[in-house]
């Protein structure tokens, strides 16, 4: 018999308890995914000691900030004595309880190569949808071969993020012979605080959405990507005028540049105009940007502005990727600065979904708005792209119709998520 007895919903003791070679676990946001699975490390390793196990997040950071913690939560409310120990390439655990020793290593997805010395008996992945690679799914799952182990096995856990992805595949698809998924519900974790539960309703406006992110089930996402733009209500002519925030959302597509001009003003964004070109460069566009806010800050101010001057009045938001990809040995955000613009984005992408979450928000929210004479490709991409046969939003060029309104609300998308993102609770 485990010494850990932790509190925990039926669902999530079914997932602990499960001894399947291949244990899957799906929950809406604030599930309580990865404390228990966690707490399933915990369990396993108990009853696999001496043996070695790997548990595993989408970054290194992640294991810091979020696997690490929930250890110490677990083991510090169980009264059970742990060890944490870190090197330059990695972190591991060394556990001991009630006599029974093990150690667990830490690792990150997008560091495959670290595995490739371990023999383990448990392999515990969190966020598992984010693992998109088959190799380096192989080289995770491989892993698991330890000859004394007294179960071997691999667990997931994750919020179904991605449709025909490897989880969803190989646990409801076509199962692996030998798996077992435990689905959960947000509204099924008793221990989540009740405002949290509160806010992950009130986020969902959508059948669609609440059986997604709430119940846990893969759905592939059709119709319209931006299901809360309505044209009664977010098509609404703007003259800028001198007062809040101006803004400008940049998507840098190689083949295609989509930026819109807006202004806020408490939290209400307005998108009044917009630069579209192809075949371009960032240096061009930041020029043609700069000169075409001369005339919306004269429209607005009465007052003459340099290009310089304008663009210094403007935060320019977009793709992470801008600040690393590099045309003339300079990237694209440099290439806005150099011509007078304050930038904002973050380090490292946000999922699409959580930024097509957070823009539908702000519509439901009735506090986006576009000037669709004046913004008219922005305005489309907003209200029609449509998602494609893999769940997955439709891109391509502006020419090709309904293949095209990716750019514009990309763009859109990276301001909007940044300035007012919605996400999951913790989970």
């Amino acid at each position: 018999m485990s010494p850990i007895e932790l509190p925990l919903t039926r669902k999530q003791a079914e997932f602990v308890s499960d001894l399947s070679p291949w244990s899957a676990m799906v929950t809406g946001y604030g599930g309580g995914k990865t404390h228990t699975l966690c707490t399933k490390s915990l369990y396993k390793g108990w009853l696999n000691a001496p043996c070695m196990q790997i548990f595993g997040e989408p970054t290194f950071k992640q294991v810091r900030h979020v696997a690490i913690p929930a250890f110490d939560k677990i083991l510090t409310r169980a009264n059970l004595s742990h060890r944490m120990s870190f090197n330059i390439n990695g972190a591991y655990a060394d556990f001991n309880i009630n006599g029974r020793s093990w150690r667990t290593l830490f690792v990150s997805y997008d560091k495959p190569d670290n595995l490739s010395a371990f023999t383990v008996s448990d392999l515990f992945c969190d966020e598992a949808d984010a693992i998109r690679n088959d190799n380096i799914w192989r080289q995770l799952t491989s892993r698991v071969r330890d000859p004394a182990a007294e179960y071997l096995q691999r667990n997931f856990a994750t919020t179904p993020e991605n449709f025909g992805g490897l989880i969803h595949t190989n646990f409801e698809i076509d199962p692996i012979p030998g798996s077992n998924l435990v689905r959960a519900s947000t509204l099924d974790n008793i221990f989540a605080h009740p405002d949290a539960i509160k806010a992950e309703l009130a986020k969902y406006k959508t059948e669609q959405e609440r059986k997604r992110y709430l119940d846990g089930h893969y759905i592939l996402p059709h119709g319209r990507v931006y299901t809360q733009f309505d044209r009664d209500r977010h098509i609404k002519p703007w003259r800028p005028s001198d007062a809040g925030q101006w803004v400008m959302c940049c998507d840098f597509g190689k083949a295609v540049m989509a930026w819109s001009f807006g202004q806020v003003i408490d939290d209400r964004v307005h998108i009044f105009d917009e630069l579209v070109a192809t075949d371009t460069d960032t240096i061009t566009e930041s020029k043609n940007a700069a000169q075409k806010w001369v005339k919306i800050l004269r429209e607005a101010t009465g007052r003459k502005y340099h290009p310089y001057e304008a663009a210094r009045q403007v935060i320019a938001y977009g793709d992470p990727a801008g600040g690393e990809r590099y045309k003339n040995s300079i990237s694209d955000f440099r290439a806005l600065e150099e011509q007078g613009f304050a930038t904002a984005y973050r380090r490292k992408h946000r999922r699409v979904n959580d930024r097509i979450l957070s823009v539908n928000h702000k519509l439901a929210a009735n506090e986006l708005f576009f000037d669709e004479k004046r913004a008219p490709y922005v305005t489309r991409c907003i209200s029609q792209q449509p998602y494609g046969q893999d769940g997955t939003p439709l891109k391509g060029r502006p020419h090709e119709g309904l293949r095209g309104l990716d750019h514009g609300a990309d763009g859109l998308g990276y301001f909007v998520d940044f300035e007012y993102q919605i996400s999951g609770v913790a989970g």
